[in-house]
């Protein structure tokens, strides 16, 4: 018998935007805005939460391991490399784009 196992992967998404994760600003260890939380994913085998930030122009996936707090925002343990500081107007524009593309997702799973 293989010691291997196959990963099994989910997406999540809230129904509301801003919601308790998704929509949420993600800041890294030196205080930037990098992004906001898109979703999440859940692995099995092994387990790991992911959240999937997209920031401007880029997509990454932050570990939840990686994370130091959730309040109002998302506060990252360390540098997020992966993508440059975004500024309010990148904010608000990643929102939109986040809520566009649920309501497409919703749009077609009815």
């Amino acid at each position: 018998m293989s010691s291997e196992h196959n990963t099994i992967e989910t997406e999540l998404y809230e129904l509301t935007m801003p919601g308790k994760l998704m929509g949420r600003e993600v800041v890294d260890s030196m205080a930037r805005k990098v992004g906001l939380v898109r979703n999440i994913k859940i692995q099995f085998y092994p387990l790991n939460l992911i959240l999937v930030v997209k920031g401007v122009g880029v997509e990454f996936v932050i570990n939840l391991k990686e994370v130091e707090a959730i309040g109002t925002v998302i506060r990252l343990k360390n540098p997020a490399k992966q993508t440059e500081e975004i500024d309010v107007e990148d904010v608000i524009r990643l929102r939109q784009e986040i809520t566009s593309e649920l309501k497409m997702l919703y749009s077609s799973l009815k």
